[in-house]
């Protein structure tokens, strides 16, 4: 697969428009003492917010606490759903990324081994570059393989 250079900046541009919509709102840092003092809402959490701010907070206003409105609380509850949503998007964008990145860096590396072998076998037949390539890339693949177990190894001067 190959993509254009305007292909991969509109990609790159989605990214962006999420960093930058987010941000014109509100822009947060928080430390990771800060992110783990916040209450979490997961899945079996969320059920019962919803619950709470949809239905209860109507029917028993006399329960709502004072410190935090009902209209406040309404916009966090549909924040986060919109932002649920963004995240599953992303989260497959993530994945897909991912695994065509995975795959392409299997094919660079398997093009790399055999240039490796290759250069490896013919270094010392004066085929031209193999000394180079061999030495470029052999820190990559020394100690790679079978390896001797610590109790059978010879020590280096033996």
């Amino acid at each position: 697969v190959t993509f254009t250079q305007p292909e991969v900046d509109a990609m790159k541009a989605a990214a962006q428009t999420i960093i930058t919509t987010i941000t014109s709102k509100v822009n947060f840092n928080m430390s990771n003492e800060e992110r783990e003092s916040l209450s979490k809402v997961g899945d079996e959490r969320l059920p019962f917010v919803f619950k709470s701010i949809g239905d209860y907070a109507n029917a028993y206003p006399n329960l709502n606490g004072q410190a935090y409105p009902l209209p406040l609380a309404t916009l966090d509850k549909d924040t986060y759903g919109d932002m649920f949503e963004v995240l599953t998007a992303i989260k497959e964008a993530t994945e897909r990324c991912e695994e065509l990145q995975m795959v392409a860096g299997h094919f660079c590396f398997t093009f790399m081994t055999d240039q490796y072998d290759n250069a490896k076998k013919y270094r010392d037949k004066n085929v031209a570059g193999a000394q180079v390539v061999y030495d470029g890339l052999k820190a990559c693949f020394e100690g790679q393989g079978p390896q001797v177990a610590a109790e059978n190894a010879q020590p280096a001067n033996a």
